[in-house]
């Protein structure tokens, strides 16, 4: 019974950190998580409760992904998102407060989300513009270096170029290497006139039905 009630101690304290962090990332309270007694949600019904965002296709998630990780975010003090941002706007507004002669210009520069340290916003747009140019390629290589490695273990080396041409993501790559495959051994049947129960020579029957059939 000590093993027992240990154990079960230990158990609760894991369910206990799973809704602490589940209520954290989500945003929801602990009771929420409690509620659901460790239930299976799916679909809508996870949405519904706040334990999912929307519903989404595989590529749909694929896409999502890649567009977060491409989405510029603040790396540094005085280094701001340029997502949205007006920097004609912006311009305007310095222009107007330099024009004015405001002795605080410093102060509204900062209540505008840019400091001393802060970069102006061309360099700024540059900086992101290299940023997304760097990832792209990364990604690009990735699914080069992918689709190299999936014809060389499925011994299709030749598939390669034309599969990288296409555009393809290394999924469906593979998902063609392997209908082609199949294709192949489908085209590579091996007919026999002989016997399965003979001594090895030809059954006549069959050599007969091979001469109809066209086959040499």
């Amino acid at each position: 019974d000590r093993a027992r009630a240990d154990l079960q101690k230990r158990v609760d304290q894991s369910y206990d950190l799973f809704v602490q962090t589940v209520a954290r990332n989500r945003k929801l309270d602990p009771q929420v998580i409690y509620d659901t007694q460790a239930g299976i949600y799916r679909g809508e019904e996870a949405v519904n409760i706040g334990l999912a965002d929307k519903v989404l296709t595989y590529d749909g998630v694929i896409a999502e992904i890649t567009k977060k990780i491409s989405k510029p975010k603040t790396t540094a003090k005085g280094v701001f998102n340029m997502e949205g941002f007006d920097i004609k706007g912006f311009c305007d507004k310095l222009k107007e407060l330099v024009t004015a002669k405001n002795t605080d210009v410093l102060a509204q520069l900062k209540d505008l989300g840019m400091g001393t340290e802060s970069l102006t916003p061309q360099a700024e747009v540059d900086r992101i513009k290299a940023e997304a140019r760097t990832e792209a390629d990364k990604m690009a290589a990735e699914r080069v270096k992918g689709i190299f490695n999936l014809c060389t273990l499925a011994g299709a080396s030749a598939m390669a170029r034309g599969l990288i041409e296409e555009g393809l993501t290394v999924e469906q790559s593979q998902e063609k290497i392997l209908k082609a495959k199949a294709d192949q051994s489908q085209g590579q049947a091996v007919y026999s006139t002989v016997g399965a129960t003979t001594t090895g020579e030809s059954n006549p029957l069959l050599e007969n039905a091979k001469q109809r059939a066209g086959i040499k």
